[in-house]
């Protein structure tokens, strides 16, 4: 039957349903978001604190948590700051997108709809200095649906593969493998000065204003997959 033909019929009343249905839906998503996100906090500092149980002999060893929010936790490491926000906003994909076109979302169509959790890296001195110039990068996206399953798409081997969401849940175990898996992303990323004809010439101003950010490198590594290099 066309959806229309039910609008027709009683159109305040199509509207309560689908209004309902819809906010339903997509609270028991954020509920599942929330307690998945606080879990990898949990796991996040218990890794944390593994590390530098076992680097006791390795003093110049960095490695710091810190919760920011609810929404927001910080992950710092050597010259590195992995930034975890869970987004407020559920979301969907168009059609074309190929997660949408798994057997598993073609067959239950309520699971279509994720939260989502970026992972940014950010140098630490671009946040020591206040350098408000620098850019972060996007190392990976973690989605998650109504039935607390995820998919990650991500730079190198954070690119989980689409066809594999039915089958990996949020679990602490897998939670804890995906923060280390950026952890090392992050780490094997280098540092690129950047090119001489670039930082050739400066204003006093800029001298003045941006001190610290004069010829800093900056990380460039990173290339997120696209749709065509993921499996579908």
């Amino acid at each position: 039957m066309d959806i229309m033909d039910d609008f027709n019929k009683n159109p305040v009343g199509f509207l309560q349903r689908q209004i309902q249905t819809t906010a339903t839906l997509k609270k028991n998503i954020w509920n599942l978001a929330l307690d998945m996100f606080a879990n990898m906090k949990k796991e996040t500092s218990g890794l944390v604190n593994e590390i530098l149980m076992k680097s006791k002999d390795f003093p110049d060893i960095e490695i710091e948590y810190k919760e920011i929010d609810a929404l927001e936790f910080n992950l710092k490491f050597g010259s590195d700051v992995l930034i975890f926000a869970l987004q407020t906003n559920i979301v969907t994909f168009n059609t074309v997108h190929p997660l949408m076109k798994t057997k598993y979302l073609q067959e239950k169509k309520k699971l279509r709809y994720f939260a989502q959790v970026m992972i940014y890296d950010f140098l630490s001195d671009s946040i020591k200095y206040d350098r408000t110039e620098d850019s972060g990068y996007l190392l990976a996206r973690l989605l998650i649906n109504g039935e607390n399953h995820f998919m990650v798409e991500g730079a190198q081997g954070l690119n989980y593969l689409i066809n594999g969401i039915e089958h990996i849940e949020a679990t602490s175990e897998n939670l804890s493998l995906l923060v280390k898996k950026t952890m090392a992303v992050a780490i094997g990323s280098d540092l690129f000065g950047p090119d001489f004809k670039q930082i050739q010439y400066i204003t006093l101003g800029q001298k003045i204003a941006k001190n610290k950010e004069i010829g800093h490198g900056q990380k460039i590594g990173f290339q997120m997959k696209n749709d065509a290099d993921i499996e579908g």
